[in-house]
């Protein structure tokens, strides 16, 4: 069952607010030429094949540009961090031996899924942002002779190293967005059976003995009882997490009550398993959920069979030169990818089966470490992207945001305002506004980005847009496109999603426009 959030057209009245000015592009890239999406889900170096880019429908391969501006999920608030249209992606080609980019060569390219590990400076550790809309993120491919931005060396620091790394900051998240338990709120969970041990195997390696693993536990219960959790490392019981009674006859109160719990543990091994079970401590009417369980932990820096992505937080200091050594049986290329639009490759030596490098380390650093032998491979989207340009509109009375399937009615509407009272429209669809906003990444907010670049630019003309218009029904289940889901108009949900009276959807949000405002 799914709940329908909006209605099929929802009209709102924006108001006239005294936004600040902001920077935005005259004009898309994409109001011309040939593009086709390339898809990715997980950070990492992806290859990409000349045989590929002429399947592609460019009969130039050496010409290929990319662009992108995956941001991750973005922010809720107009806080200055909304990405504007599409940045060119710097990337590396593999020519041969003869130096000509041909049949056998292939190109290399940073790319990152929609989900991230930020680090906070301030406590010194790891956040993670999960995106709330998409788990695929993409990139845009067209054609421009001379037009591509190329992967750069990186400098040697001037300053010889005055630190040595051999370790580096590993994270894991176990998460399974299975159950929205009240059909409502941005927040889903994996239901658990009592008494069964849940397998938790974290990409962890070499993990550094010595070194604690932090981790956070997030769980829920349904019980009129008291209920548990019990974290294992291995055999060895680490916590047992008491879970609150709730009143089940209280249909708009508290559905499931949530426990959190934060500890250390010493590695078992070099890459310890981990299990979660939930105690229903004899009802059998109790069910549980696990939220997430996320770790923070050290392991050496040894290259076995995948690209190693290498932060290290404890490299970080004024004035720092760290060279860095990975262990490994194979010379491996370093790219510096702190700046994903641009990274940099640096320059290694390899002795004695082991990779070194030097960067300057004032500020985090993140860099990935590969091998030819194991790279990424993204899945290309055939069908080309129709030109467009956003960017480019003036704006109207009113916005009309409209699914594909409705446009032709979207249109009806328009023409009878107009008609009626000379109110002029302009109709776009999600997807319009995700490739010019988010990187073709589906998300609420690019959509308010987008009626916030034109609301203030009306502004700018004293005759800002009136009224908006959601063409199309939305639903709490943002990451189910139609036909298997009513999510025609992406909707913003609260956090709270085990509260139903705290937990709602609201179309303000897309009226929301001043600076600082938002969720």
């Amino acid at each position: 069952m799914r709940l329908k959030c909006l209605p099929f057209t929802l009209l709102m009245i924006l108001p006239v607010l005294q936004a600040a000015g902001q920077d935005y592009a005259s004009s898309s890239v994409l109001n011309k030429g040939r593009w086709v999406r390339i898809a990715v889900t997980e950070p990492g170096v992806y290859r990409l094949d000349w045989s590929q880019i002429k399947d592609m429908g460019f009969s130039d391969p050496a010409s290929l540009v990319l662009y992108g501006n995956n941001a991750g999920q973005l922010s809720f608030y107009n806080d200055g961090s909304a990405p504007d249209d599409l940045r060119k992606i710097a990337y590396k080609t593999e020519k041969g031996s003869d130096g000509i980019f041909n049949e056998g060569d292939y190109l290399l390219f940073y790319g990152e899924g929609t989900h991230r590990w930020d680090y906070n400076s301030v406590a010194r550790s790891y956040e993670f942002r999960r995106h709330h809309y998409s788990d695929t993120a993409y990139y845009f491919a067209t054609s421009l002779s001379g037009g591509a931005a190329v992967i750069e060396t990186e400098s040697v620091p001037a300053l010889p190293f005055n630190r040595t790394s051999s370790s580096y900051d590993v994270t894991y998240r176990h998460e399974n967005e299975i159950v929205n338990l009240i059909r409502s709120g941005r927040e889903w969970y994996q239901q658990v059976i009592p008494g069964n041990d849940n397998n938790i195997t974290p990409r962890f390696s070499n993990l550094v003995p010595s070194e604690k693993i932090r981790y956070r536990l997030r769980v829920l219960a349904r019980s009129e009882t008291g209920s548990s959790f019990t974290l294992k490392q291995g055999t060895t019981v680490l916590k047992t997490v008491t879970v609150a009674p709730v009143n089940i006859s209280d249909i708009n109160g508290v559905y499931a009550n949530i426990s959190v719990a934060t500890d250390s543990v010493l590695p078992s091994s070099s890459a310890p398993p981990f299990s979660i079970v939930f105690n229903n401590n004899g009802n059998l009417s109790a069910t549980g959920f696990i939220d997430y369980i996320e770790y923070i932990a050290r392991a050496q820096l040894i290259y076995t069979d995948r690209q190693l992505i290498i932060s290290d937080s404890r490299s970080v200091a004024s004035s720092a030169v760290t060279r860095f050594s990975i262990t490994g049986p194979v010379p491996l290329q370093v790219w510096d990818v702190t700046d994903p639009f641009a990274p940099r490759t640096l320059e290694t030596g390899f002795s004695g089966g082991t990779t070194t490098f030097t960067a300057s380390t004032d500020s985090l650093r993140k860099f990935i470490a590969f091998s030819s032998q194991n790279l990424l491979r993204p899945v290309i989207r055939k069908d080309p992207v129709p030109n467009q340009d956003l960017h480019s509109l003036t704006p109207s009375d009113m916005i009309i945001v409209s699914h594909p399937l409705f446009l032709e009615h979207a249109g009806t509407i328009a023409d009878l305002h107009l008609t009626d009272d000379g109110t002029s429209s302009l109709i776009v669809t999600p997807d319009q506004i995700y490739n010019e906003f988010s990187g073709g990444i589906p998300d609420a907010a690019a959509i308010r980005n987008f009626i916030r670049m034109m609301y203030l630019r009306g502004l700018a003309n004293n005759s800002p847009p009136g009224y908006l218009l959601l063409f199309g029904d939305g639903s709490y289940e943002n990451k189910t496109p139609p036909p298997r889901n009513t999510s025609f108009i992406p909707t913003w949900q609260s956090v709270n999603s085990h509260i139903g009276v705290l937990s709602f959807t609201s179309d303000d949000f897309y009226g929301l426009l001043d600076d600082g405002e938002g969720e």
